[in-house]
């Protein structure tokens, strides 16, 4: 899925993911399509040694339908749209079950998807100035988490839990 456009296949999705979530917003939407995008494993092959490369050429990969529309035993989609002021954080409390956290040699992931849609700005560089980020933290409580979010965002997303 390219940064600026998209193919027949992936507005063909994202048509009908509209209809399934007539209240999403256009944010909305895309977060749900990118978080479903893979990159392609000919893609990867050819570019393994350069990820700046590779995301030149494939942007964030094609579009996984099988998960889009419902939640399976093994890709479940949390949806939530929120506006945040400048210098703002959300917390968000997602149930992780027991068998993800268990230790062990096999893939697991956590796709974290964010859109947004900066203020019109008059330079690129003022367009550059716009970031959001976010972070995966483990705690027993929201008001733990909380407590530690005071530091100042960084630039790429980070984990604080051992398990991702």
């Amino acid at each position: 899925m390219g940064r600026d456009a998209m193919g027949p296949d992936h507005g063909a999705l994202a048509a009908r993911l509209s209809g399934d979530l007539p209240d999403g917003s256009v944010n909305l939407l895309r977060a749900v399509l990118i978080a479903s995008a893979r990159i392609p494993a000919a893609a990867a092959s050819l570019f393994e040694d350069d990820d700046a490369a590779l995301a030149e050429t494939v942007c964030y990969g094609m579009v996984d339908a099988s998960g889009l529309f419902r939640s399976t035993e093994e890709h479940v989609i949390l949806i939530a749209e929120a506006a945040l002021g400048d210098r703002r954080h959300h917390f968000y409390q997602v149930p992780v079950p027991p068998s993800l956290m268990t230790s062990g040699r096999r893939t697991r992931e956590l796709t974290v998807a964010l859109a947004h849609c900066p203020v019109v700005r008059t330079t690129r560089i003022d367009y550059c100035a716009s970031d959001i980020s976010f972070r995966v933290v483990e705690g027993d409580s929201l008001e733990e988490v909380g407590g530690r979010s005071t530091r100042r965002p960084q630039k790429r997303p980070t984990s604080e839990s051992a398990n991702f």
